[in-house]
């Protein structure tokens, strides 16, 4: 009896798994959830639009942003690229919006990336500064 439950999960798992899909709420799963929002929110789409331009199931994106499914890395890429970014920018936490339309991460890492090591410092230390004490707009 144990073995059939333990080779009916699996099926199941295997199952989830083709589909796109398999189960665990987590950090990540709430940050897509959250930045989704908020970038339909800014387009004024509902699921079913966003759903449209993806090619993501309406179900899909439904289990996503109530967080019940964490999706597989093709799903996060057709997510992004229908907001034309990157899938790696749909998973950072508490993102500003503004700096993901504009491509500001994108431009931010490549200039990161090709700093010298006292440059990337400098960077760093300047982030973080502006992290604990943010500019007030005059």
């Amino acid at each position: 009896m144990h073995n059939c439950a333990s080779h009916a999960s699996t099926i199941v798992q295997e199952h989830e798994n083709r589909l796109g899909f398999m189960p665990s709420p987590s950090k990540i799963g709430h940050h897509l959830a959250a930045n989704l929002t908020i970038l339909m929110q800014q387009k004024d789409w509902k699921p079913q639009q966003l759903a449209e331009k993806s090619g993501v199931s309406p179900r899909m994106i439904a289990y996503l942003l109530s967080e019940e499914r964490a999706p597989t890395i093709d799903i996060i890429e057709r997510l992004a690229r229908s907001f034309g970014l990157e899938a790696w920018q749909l998973m950072l936490p508490g993102i500003d919006p503004t700096a993901l339309n504009a491509n500001r991460l994108s431009h931010l890492i490549s200039d990161y990336s090709s700093a010298s090591d006292n440059g990337r410092k400098l960077i760093e230390m300047i982030a973080e500064r502006e992290a604990d004490y943010p500019i007030k707009k005059l």
